[in-house]
């Protein structure tokens, strides 16, 4: 299962170190394969409901899965 983090391009408060991270994560640790069991999303939007929603959900995949 892929493993999904999610931030609004709008987000003042952690756009850009989160998508630095994200986006240099699998070129520093070979567990990560884009694509295959990693994957970073944009969405426009800020640092709210409609992007954290985006990433509960994506989170409660991974929590709940049977």
């Amino acid at each position: 299962m892929n493993k999904k983090m999610i931030c609004g391009t709008g987000d003042n408060v952690a756009y850009f170190s989160a998508s630095a991270a994200a986006k240099n994560l699998p070129s520093v640790c070979d567990q990560f394969v884009d694509g295959e069991n990693f994957m970073w999303q944009e969405k426009s939007g800020g640092h709210d409901f409609n992007i954290w929603y985006l990433g509960f959900y994506n989170f409660a995949q991974l929590a709940f899965q049977q």
